[in-house]
């Protein structure tokens, strides 16, 4: 009995070796699928493209506004249900840019929650997107003045089905036009 415990154990610890080099491998930035301008990011049944970006020190629905810290990076998003029969629903804080930084490094930013209400005139994105449908939205990200090398990234809401996307098709993103 202790023998055959021992042997599960060994392949079970194997089999979590190996699962954690090839996140680690997936994860790597050289092993990162990039999608060139223009392109759309597929996941499953659902995709995303960059319909335009644009630079702003400040954001202003015309009774409120808001000022950057640096500078907000308005990113438009499609967001494309290619689904026959299933709904979708965007969610804007499962998006992430990624900016490069010098040496190789990245700085991962998240949508700044209260620009949401002043992009609002924008967003096409409420609600369920029904199947075979598209809409655009906006998001807006407040990065250091100047950022370069930015890509945007679609996250699960879920840590487990971000760990098990990535092992499985590795980490994906949408190159954003340079300026």
């Amino acid at each position: 009995m202790k023998g055959c415990l021992r042997t599960v154990l060994i392949v079970a610890g194997l089999l979590l070796l190996g699962l954690a080099l090839l996140f680690t491998w997936r994860v790597r930035p050289g092993n990162a699928i990039v999608v060139p301008p223009g392109g759309e990011m597929q996941y499953d049944d659902f995709a995303f493209s960059i319909e335009g970006v644009r630079r702003t020190r400040a954001l202003s629905d015309g009774a409120a506004r808001m000022e950057a810290s640096g500078e907000f990076v308005v990113v438009t998003i499609g967001v494309h249900n290619h689904a026959q029969k299933v709904d979708f629903t965007f969610r804007p804080e499962t998006m992430e840019l990624v900016v490069g930084m010098p040496g190789g490094m990245t700085s991962i930013y998240k949508p700044v929650a209260a620009a949401l209400p002043l992009l609002a005139a924008t967003n096409g994105c409420k609600g369920p997107i029904p199947a075979g449908s598209s809409c655009t939205t906006e998001l807006a990200f407040d990065l250091p003045p100047g950022a370069t090398k930015l890509r945007l990234q679609w996250q699960y809401s879920w840590l487990l089905y971000d760990i098990l996307d990535t092992l499985a098709y590795g980490r994906m993103s949408l190159a954003l036009p340079e300026r």
